[in-house]
């Protein structure tokens, strides 16, 4: 039952605008929107339609852009992945093997060219959301050639690099948990990795769960000494007895 104290669309604390120059399907987004803390204050990051921005938590007012990682205009680059932030760096990825970026926080307006960190070193993903773990930031190209990257978050510096034994397209974003960095492809298959970021890629394992009823595009969870994964039909939940 609907609240009488509440009219249609005036229940929000606050509804904001969000201007962008993208063209046709490149104004859509499946990110989702991030609390980040800078300075002493939250705000809310969004990402899509060409550029992330910072958004006031109280009011919606919009505190900082950057973006240019579409300046052709390509009509077709919806964006995936949701902005991950570090140690005061947002990073965000473009599609379609566009390079991932890195920003400072702190700016005001448009910071695109003032507060960019580092970007590139061959580092893309184009749907699966990058991963901070351990002071390291992990990256999984879930495409071609399915390769999963250790990076240094502070400068976009490769530790190491290394493709999954799969010829699957991988759509769920990496998780860490237990030193161990844990991926899955759309054939069901699991896969887990050595997270640490001096020995190398490492591939520790893979298990097969099986595609008969619909692809796996689900990440895995880490909860209470298990993980926890979803695939077509089923939710699989690993653990020590």
């Amino acid at each position: 039952m609907q609240n009488a104290k509440c009219k249609p669309r005036r229940c929000g604390l606050w509804r904001v605008v969000r201007p962008t120059d993208a063209l046709a399907e490149s104004q859509e987004s499946y990110a989702t929107p991030i609390p980040w803390e800078f300075g002493g204050k939250t705000e809310i990051l969004m990402t899509g339609g060409d550029c992330v921005t910072a958004h006031d938590r109280q009011t919606g007012k919009e505190t900082w852009r950057a973006g240019g990682w579409n300046p052709e205009k390509i009509k077709s680059w919806r964006l995936v992945p949701s902005a991950v932030t570090w140690n005061g760096i947002v990073y965000t990825c473009p599609p379609k093997g566009g390079q991932i970026l890195a920003w400072k926080g702190g700016g005001q307006g448009n910071v695109t060219q003032s507060h960019l960190a580092w970007k590139g070193n061959g580092l893309t993903s184009d749907v699966a959301v990058p991963l901070v773990y351990n002071e390291h930031l992990y990256v999984l190209d879930g495409d071609r050639p399915r390769k999963l990257s250790c990076v240094d978050p502070k400068t976009g510096q490769v530790k190491w690099a290394g493709s999954f034994e799969t010829r699957a397209i991988m759509r769920g974003s990496p998780t860490g948990a237990d030193g161990k960095i844990y991926c899955t492809s759309q054939d069901g298959e699991v896969f887990v990795a050595s997270a640490d970021p001096a020995g190398g890629f490492k591939q520790l394992s893979k298990a097969q769960l099986g595609t008969e009823f619909g692809p796996t595009r689900s990440s895995v969870a880490a909860v209470n000494n298990m993980i926890v994964l979803r695939t077509g039909d089923k939710v699989w939940a690993f653990g020590k007895k």
